[in-house]
């Protein structure tokens, strides 16, 4: 997506659209019609919107330097709105925020108050989306009879509901379900669902649900990672760590798509967790259903090794789903001459009860629960987090690509020196756009998530954990000891008598 930017618009990394920031107050002024109106976008010292897809709504906050007390005078109650547009030069995907053509941003809290001078402050006015406020404020006490993705629809939609006037782009749901809700907040409804959900076209079960500057999105991880059942979704940008300011041979001039998805800082903020992942079922697990109707039980066991060729994941083989050696899992031995996923001790039990309701079938646990849970915590094994130049074209839930570098010895057989297992295909998961007034520069912290490895894992059979360690009696008797202890004391006490 870089290859679109327009140097001739886009002068320099870093560079930002900002209109003027505006307050909107829910007072008219001298008691008209029309709402009080500030701008104070002299007084925002930094601007931050986050997106991620486990949040359901867009957010941010405002770091203000104020010295003439608007928020007291004005006053700041948290009931007013934030009206604003951001994007990057000539890029048509942006966070627009004002009523006409776009979606205001509500204030809800004001936080770190202080003072900086005897007749100045700071503080951070911290806003929201309008459905987040919303989902408080109203409950779901129905039912519903249709697919998941449509049950979401209507609860975004509704009279009554969040009644967003946002798009949803959603993915089909399979099958028709029926649903009853207690009472609930709409977002703890829309959880209940993402978590039965299973995708109409892809190997897939759960699905997220979350917004970003286009609207809100209702889709599977697979719909993420894949376009088709047979093609995986290309990445939209590569990024690398390499030496920045480089310049467009040979006319000297800097190459601003090239210095864009150059990486300023990185993290690894997880490669691996093995014990939470064999605690939370990601390898194996066994789940026990129960049918009330015709009284009988069935045990389900879930394999890593079987399942993850049925699905796609972050890395591709020839454009198709990953083999198993490039899983996060390598094939080898652990205990007793067994596969790791051949034992588990995480255990689940789940009815599976279908058509309680008008011969409406129920979600098929057995297909869901342990597949949810393996995809979702093994797509967190890779945590990456980068500091790059602001662009509001990419979004959470994009593809992309990082080359990151081998911190070894340099290996001349491997002329491109990058860290075989952190480079990759990554799913962008959250993004912090922020916008320094000082610096008048966009930043993007983005932290994305892998499950798979770009340069496929040995499979080795040499068992690490098999009895090799040295005999010894394993059960000792503390009494045995202390009255051996008691024995000595009483002999060498005896001898100094002596």
């Amino acid at each position: 997506m870089y290859s679109f930017i327009n140097p001739s618009v886009f002068v320099k990394p870093g560079n930002f659209e900002l209109t003027d920031i505006l307050l909107v107050s829910y007072k008219s002024d001298d008691n008209t019609n029309t709402p009080i109106k500030i701008n104070i976008k002299n007084l925002v010292l930094e601007l931050n919107i986050y997106e991620s897809i486990f949040n359901k709504t867009l957010s941010g906050n405002l770091v203000m330097a104020d010295a003439n007390n608007i928020i007291s005078q004005y006053p700041l109650t948290g009931f007013e709105r934030i009206e604003f547009k951001l994007r990057s030069p000539g890029i048509d995907r942006l966070f627009d925020f004002t009523p006409l053509s776009g979606h205001p941003m509500y204030i809800y809290k004001v936080s770190d108050r202080k003072e900086t001078s005897p007749r100045s402050q700071a503080y951070i006015i911290h806003f929201v989306s309008k459905e987040a406020l919303r989902n408080e404020q109203v409950t779901i006490q129905r039912s519903y009879k249709e697919a998941n993705s449509n049950i979401v629809a209507s609860i975004l939609y509704e009279q009554g509901n969040l009644e967003t006037q946002k798009k949803l782009f959603t993915e089909p749901s399979y099958n028709i379900h029926k649903y009853v809700f207690p009472r609930i907040l709409p977002f703890e409804a829309i959880d209940m669902l993402s978590k039965e959900t299973r995708s109409l076209k892809y190997n897939n079960s759960g699905y997220y649900f979350y917004e970003t500057a286009e609207g809100f999105h209702f889709k599977s991880l697979e719909s993420l990672l894949a376009i088709t059942t047979d093609v995986g979704r290309p990445s939209v940008a590569k990024f690398e760590s390499i030496p920045a300011n480089v310049k467009n041979q040979p006319l000297g001039q800097k190459d601003i798509g090239r210095e864009m998805v150059i990486i300023q800082e990185f993290s690894v903020l997880s490669q691996f967790d093995t014990l939470k992942n064999l605690r939370n079922g990601v390898y194996a697990s066994v789940m026990t259903t129960h049918n009330i109707l015709d009284k009988t039980f069935e045990e389900v066991n879930f394999n890593y090794y079987n399942d993850f060729p049925l699905s796609f994941h972050t890395e591709l083989t020839g454009g198709n789903r990953a083999d198993i050696d490039k899983g996060i899992l390598p094939v080898t031995k652990f205990h007793n001459d067994k596969f790791i996923t051949e034992e588990s001790g995480v255990l689940y039990f789940k009815s599976n009860t279908s058509e309680l309701h008008d011969n409406v079938e129920v979600p098929n646990q057995r297909e869901i629960l342990q597949k949810r849970l393996s995809q979702r915590l093994a797509l967190e094994t890779f945590r990456v987090r980068l500091k790059v130049h602001g662009f509001t074209g990419l979004s959470v839930g994009d593809i992309i690509s990082l080359i990151l570098p081998s911190f070894g010895v340099y290996d001349k057989k491997d002329p491109k020196d990058q860290d075989p297992i952190l480079s990759g295909r990554y799913l962008v998961a959250s993004i912090k756009h922020t916008i320094s007034q000082i610096d008048k520069k966009h930043y993007m912290f983005i932290e994305c998530l892998k499950d798979s490895v770009k340069i496929p894992f040995r499979a080795e059979f040499e068992d690490t954990f098999t009895n090799k360690e040295a005999n010894s009696q394993i059960s000792i008797n503390q009494y045995t000891l202390d009255e051996s202890e008691l024995i000595n004391n009483t002999a060498t006490t005896q001898i100094f008598k002596t």
